[in-house]
């Protein structure tokens, strides 16, 4: 398969700072060699902002709109594989590969399902999920990133979240959206639950866009970055996860966002594990 590595290297609209540098550390630790090892052609793009001052919504909203652009221009042969420093970067992917409809499947510790009205916290990287669905920002949205259109919040699954606030919690329950999490550590209910969601999607779309915020992961004493919290998913649960969805549905494109190098421990844990993610996607 031909691989399109598009990085988005920010955080917050900083360049190559904390979750920014993430794109790199795969990149400089061999990853589009390892892929190339697998049999696949790999081409590599970076989405550089072209503004002179960068701001956390302005800046988003325009590395958006040119990753849309240039997951448009791809050749239909050409699968894109997003490594972004936030995980909003998932709206200009889904807008520029423009399937309708599409699902959305979301593994990740937490919600990013806020608002600016309901979010504590202020961290617009916690609204991308919300923004990908139609939640928010919907004039910034129809006017900036070209080629976008909600996702149907019935065609959405959230794996792995362990960090909802109650805002979020409501939220999800009011849209329907079915989260699985592994909150008992009863890896076979897990996985009884996720088959079902994804026998439910099935009935209502072909092709997905995944989306893993490597914070998902359960690594001991590395971490993905410094929002993650205890009691996330074996790495070979989400290898399983990722099999299954294979066999049901076309992957249209995947992102993996959200690694920060300083909370690998120098010990490669969560880069290692991520890399074993991407090869399992292409297997």
């Amino acid at each position: 398969m031909n691989i399109e590595l598009i990085q988005v290297p920010y955080d917050s609209g900083h360049y190559c700072e904390r979750t920014g540098c993430g794109p790199d550390y795969f990149l400089n630790n061999g990853l589009a060699a390892i892929l190339q090892k697998d049999g696949h052609p790999v081409n590599g793009h970076r989405i550089l902002s072209k503004s002179a001052f960068l701001m956390e919504i302005g800046t988003a909203f325009e590395l958006n709109q040119l990753l849309a652009e240039h997951v448009a221009s791809l050749p239909d042969s050409t699968f894109p594989l997003i490594l972004s420093g936030n995980c909003n970067s998932c709206v200009g992917a889904l807008a520029g590969l423009n399937v309708d409809p599409i699902g959305i499947i979301w593994f990740d510790a937490h919600g990013d399902y806020n608002t600016p009205e309901t979010t504590l916290s202020g961290f617009l990287d916690g609204m991308g999920l919300a923004m990908a669905t139609g939640r928010c920002w919907q004039s910034l949205l129809q006017q900036q990133i070209p080629g976008y259109k909600p996702v149907p919040e019935c065609n959405v699954i959230q794996v792995g979240a362990l960090d909802l606030d109650l805002a979020e919690k409501s939220g999800f329950e009011k849209a329907g959206i079915p989260v699985v999490t592994n909150i008992s550590s009863d890896t076979r209910a897990f996985i009884s639950h996720f088959q079902q969601v994804l026998y439910n999607l099935a009935n209502r779309v072909q092709d997905v866009y995944i989306h893993i915020d490597m914070d998902v992961l359960e690594t001991g004493d590395a971490k993905a970055n410094h929002f993650a919290v205890s009691g996330g998913l074996r790495v070979e649960t989400v290898i399983n996860c990722l099999g299954m969805i294979k066999e049901k549905f076309t992957i249209a494109g995947c992102g993996i966002a959200s690694l920060d190098p300083a909370f690998d421990n120098k010990s490669q844990i969560v880069l290692n594990d991520g890399i074993k993610l991407i090869k399992a996607l292409f297997k």
